[in-house]
């Protein structure tokens, strides 16, 4: 990456607060191009925002080389490219946005943006993170590519576990450019929270709510994006636990949120809650993934945020009425049998329903479809939020009745949309019809049985009568 500099001040570029802007990473991590040899100036302000250089390099060798070698010598990571090497310079990790005693709660700019998330356990993170690199980019890289194999070992067994792909076909989860791109160069934020998430997912589909609720917790502490999930865990929560039992996972995840947030509840309460959880924030058109064929003027406008929140209600209600609860007679037939089954309040509380031993296929797709519903109608998606459902897209894929060429085309026009940079009005078009016919194929295929026993003795049943002929 070619550094610019203002001429006036001798500074790189992106150290300007335009510049800084463009390397935020959710406001905990900065990554600040600078190189040795670029002035006092240049020097002062590498040193504020990202400590001693790291990647020296000797600027009169390079003026007498050929064009050619200097450009290969400016940018080793093109040899490298598997690896992302330190391709934006130094890892800033910023706790000022959380000094001066809430001070960041009061400001909405670019370098405070950590403070409009719940939890400070983003900060613990990369306060961590660079504690152990020392504040270096390369060491932090190899940090998130273990993280990167942590999270793909958990969709594994999810897709393991569920026994929806064919063997091959679990290949394509480690086919994107994109998504190694977010993990391993750029160091996203959303990298750790879909990790908690795929974690807590793992430990859902093993019926350990009380747990899997926890780590949920801490995943939206660290991106509200998981969010999108709730709906599904909560209509999950009611088929497989009592009502009390509802209550107490809830609380154990609230009390998760108040024991992150303690610092800020106790001196700014209402910034921080107005803050940290709002839903109402407009993104920039520019960076806009999925709707940038929309003009800019409408983009913003609140119409269109509500339009997308009803088709967004409406939709996880028609799913949940005639997909998820279809062996259950229908969401409201479900919950009618829970007060109607129960002889007092007692009962109603503590009993179980009948069924309530989920499948693991029943889990892991609902999870998967609401959240996948939620992208559809997100007004923006940027580069980084391609994560938050590119693990899921082969499942689902797979749980359409397409043909499997059918498949892989949507996979591959995805891929390729996500690629594009900056988005266009085509890609981003191609995209949102990809989106949509991959909702209409999940919704045209026929309903999972929910539960594990039934499905555990068919498969038990066709197991023996394979091995009797």
């Amino acid at each position: 990456m070619r550094t610019t500099r203002n001429s006036s001040t001798n500074q790189p570029a992106s150290c300007s607060p335009a510049g800084l802007s463009r390397f935020w990473i959710c406001g905990r991590v900065c990554l600040v191009a600078g190189q040795h040899g670029a002035g006092a100036a240049s020097e002062g302000a590498s040193r504020e925002y990202a400590g001693e250089a790291s990647r020296p390099e000797a600027a009169a060798p390079l003026r007498r080389l050929p064009a050619a070698r200097r450009r290969r010598a400016r940018r080793p990571h093109r040899r490298l490219r598997p690896l992302y090497q330190d391709r934006l310079g130094r890892l800033h990790v910023s706790g000022r946005c959380f000094s001066g005693g809430g001070e960041g709660l009061h400001q909405d700019r670019g370098r405070h943006r950590a403070a409009r998330l719940p939890g400070r356990l983003p900060l613990r993170v990369y306060s961590a993170i660079k504690f152990l690199t020392a504040g270096q980019v390369f060491p932090a890289q190899i940090l998130f590519g273990v993280l990167y194999l942590v999270n793909l070992s958990l969709v594994l067994l999810l897709y393991i576990k569920t026994e929806v792909l064919p063997w091959w076909a679990l290949g394509l989860l480690c086919l994107s450019r994109r998504v190694h791109s977010i993990f391993v160069l750029r160091l996203f934020n959303d990298c750790v929270a879909m990790t908690l998430l795929h974690a807590a997912m793992v430990l859902i589909v093993y019926h350990k709510w009380y747990l899997g609720l926890i780590i949920f917790s801490g995943a939206v502490s660290v991106k509200m994006n998981v969010l999108l999930f709730a709906p599904s865990l909560f209509l999950l929560m009611l088929k497989a636990m009592s009502i009390r039992g509802v209550f107490l996972a809830l609380l154990g995840a609230a009390g998760v949120q108040v024991l992150l947030g303690i610092p800020f509840l106790l001196s700014h309460l209402v910034e921080y809650i107005s803050r940290a959880f709002n839903l109402g924030r407009v993104f920039i058109h520019f960076w806009s993934v999925n709707f940038k064929f929309i003009p800019e003027k409408y983009f913003v406008s609140k119409e269109l945020a509500i339009g997308l929140l009803i088709f967004h209600l409406t939709t996880l209600m028609v799913f949940a009425h005639f997909k998820w609860f279809k062996h259950e007679g229908g969401l409201f037939h479900f919950v009618h049998s829970r007060f109607r089954d129960a002889k007092s309040i007692q009962q109603l509380i503590s009993c179980k329903p009948r069924q309530s031993i989920l499948s693991k296929e029943h889990i892991v797709t609902v999870m998967f479809v609401g959240n996948f519903i939620g992208i559809v109608c997100a007004r923006s998606l940027h580069y980084q939020f391609y994560s938050w459902y590119f693990y899921s897209l082969p499942f689902l894929l797979w749980r359409t009745q397409f043909p499997t060429v059918v498949r892989i085309i949507l996979f591959v026009i995805v891929e390729l949309c996500w690629n594009v940079y900056p988005s266009t009005s085509y890609s981003s078009l191609l995209l949102l019809f990809a989106h949509l016919f991959i909702l209409f194929g999940l919704w045209s295929s026929p309903a999972e049985y929910p539960y594990a026993d039934k499905k555990e003795k068919a498969d038990r049943d066709s197991k023996e009568s394979g091995k009797a002929m």
